[in-house]
C-alpha cells in the first residue's frame, strides 16, 4: 500500500510540475479552440450553462450525465478551474488502485497509462 501512495504522490508531483512549468502547454495543447488547457471541458460547461438557460443548444458528444449538473455563473470558477484538476486526481488514483504492483512491468505500465499524451 505504501508503494501506491508514494506512486499517487510522485505522479502528482509530475504532473504539477509539468503544468506549472508549461510543458504540457507547449508540446500536448493544440491551437484549436480556446488554447488553453481543458478545452474540451469548456465545451461541456457552455452546454451546462445553455441547458440551464433553457436555450437550444448544440448535443455534446460526451454524454448527457454532464447536462445533470447546476449551473450559475457563481460556479465559473469551480467548474473551469477545479473540476478538471479533480477529475485528473481521480484519474491517477483509480489507475494506481486498479493496478496490482506484482513486478516493475506493472510500474511501467501505470506510468504510460497516467503520462500518455491522451490522458493528459
Amino acid at each position: 500500500m505504501n508503494k501506491k501512495i508514494f506512486l499517487f504522490i510522485v505522479s502528482l508531483a509530475i504532473l504539477y510540475f509539468l503544468f506549472s512549468q508549461e510543458y504540457i502547454y507547449t508540446f500536448l495543447v493544440s491551437n484549436s479552440g480556446s488554447g488553453g488547457y481543458f478545452s474540451d471541458w469548456e465545451a461541456i460547461v457552455k452546454a451546462i450553462e445553455c441547458k440551464s438557460n433553457l436555450k437550444n443548444c448544440e448535443i455534446i458528444n460526451y454524454g448527457g450525465i454532464y447536462l445533470l449538473l447546476p449551473y450559475t455563473d457563481n460556479f465559473n470558477y469551480f467548474y473551469y478551474k477545479i473540476v478538471p484538476v479533480l477529475f485528473i486526481i481521480l484519474f491517477i488514483f483509480y489507475v494506481i488502485k486498479i493496478i496490482e504492483l506484482k513486478n516493475y512491468k506493472y510500474y511501467f505500465l501505470i506510468f504510460l497509462l497516467i503520462f500518455n499524451p491522451a490522458s493528459i
